[in-house]
């Protein structure tokens, strides 16, 4: 970036298009990578409109930090504590294990998933 302001410094008739291909093929560069940086060097000077580095790493930075809390929430769920004052059914030796999710109670089998059918039947014979 310094020697394409310093080859339009030195002739001012060159365009800057002009000074990106000349510096670029003389240090090995791609035109259009030069002219990219060139381009975000004049954007960190506040020569030119647009995103910084800095708020662009801050932004990368940012949305990795939301990711990670989806990615942990994702997982969380609903929370199902055990029915205070009742020992699970399967602590006994039966099959189905007792869990009250958001004030109701439902039954879970061996495998740990959601009976529907015993919750329901449960919540029609009402509280024990």
């Amino acid at each position: 970036m310094r020697l394409v302001q310093e080859a339009r410094r030195e002739d001012p008739e060159l365009s800057p298009n002009a000074a990106v291909v000349r510096i670029g093929s003389r240090v090995g560069v791609n035109a259009d990578t030069l002219r990219g940086w060139c381009k975000q060097a004049d954007i960190d000077a506040g020569k030119r409109p647009g995103t910084t580095t800095d708020e662009a790493q801050r932004i990368k930075q940012l949305e990795a930090e939301v990711r990670e809390l989806k990615r942990s929430n994702a997982g969380a769920g609903p929370q199902v504590r055990p029915v205070a004052g009742q020992h699970s059914a399967q602590d006994r030796g039966g099959g189905l294990q007792r869990f009250c999710t958001h004030g109701r109670t439902a039954r879970t089998g061996r495998s740990g998933k959601f009976d529907r059918r015993a919750a329901r039947a449960e919540v029609a014979a009402g509280p024990e």
